[in-house]
């Protein structure tokens, strides 16, 4: 499979999906995926899964890399919960969502306003630096409207959130769990919910 790559830069692209239609396979590279690791609660780690399953791809540069590694991770894309299969592989790239596992979800990319849409639920594309247009996939992205008491988001955060840590652990943990995000987003992340806590 020959599939696009770009240097990893962890703090724009993590938890983030590169749409590739040219690739046949889903793939992430080993930093990517450690990060994304990092960003999920105990419970969701409990969903990830490795599968025997040997695969090669070439890059722009010519170069083979071959990996027997996949893993089926939890995401969320327009609002609903699923799991995604995705390839990794000893480089530094970010994750690559192929065109088969679009297909498969029968998404529609709508470049015009800038749309991922999945049935009736949809989302912003990201553009990167780099031109390419991403998603982002991790279920810890806050709602931007959040006003609602039963929030699954506002009720994960407020499990990070737990007393008897130190403010220093706290603000590690959620650091984390919003892949590596700054404090500025992260802050406005947790002033949104509805959190009665909110030091």
């Amino acid at each position: 499979a020959v599939v696009s790559t770009q240097s990893g830069h962890y703090g724009r692209d993590a938890n983030k999906a590169l749409l590739d239609t040219g690739a046949p396979s889903t793939v992430c590279g080993e930093e990517w995926f450690n990060v994304f690791l990092e960003s999920l609660t105990p419970s969701e780690r409990q969903e990830i899964a490795e599968v025997n399953s040997k695969k090669t791809f070439r890059f722009g540069d010519g170069k083979s890399v071959t990996t027997n590694v996949m893993k089926i991770i939890p995401i969320r894309l327009c609002g609903q919960d699923m799991l995604l299969k995705t390839y990794v592989i000893k480089n530094s790239i970010p994750l690559l969502l192929s065109g088969d596992a679009m297909e498969k979800m029968k998404c529609i990319i709508n470049l015009m306003s800038m749309k991922f849409i999945i049935g009736e639920g949809e989302q912003e594309l990201i553009k990167t630096d780099s031109g390419h247009v991403a998603v982002a996939i991790g279920r810890g992205e806050l709602q931007e409207d959040c006003k609602k008491d039963t929030c699954r988001d506002c009720q994960r955060i407020y499990m990070l959130l737990p007393s008897d840590k130190s403010s220093k652990e706290r603000a590690k943990h959620l650091h984390r769990y919003f892949a590596h995000a700054s404090s500025g987003k992260i802050g406005d992340v947790v002033m949104k919910s509805t959190l009665t806590d909110k030091k």
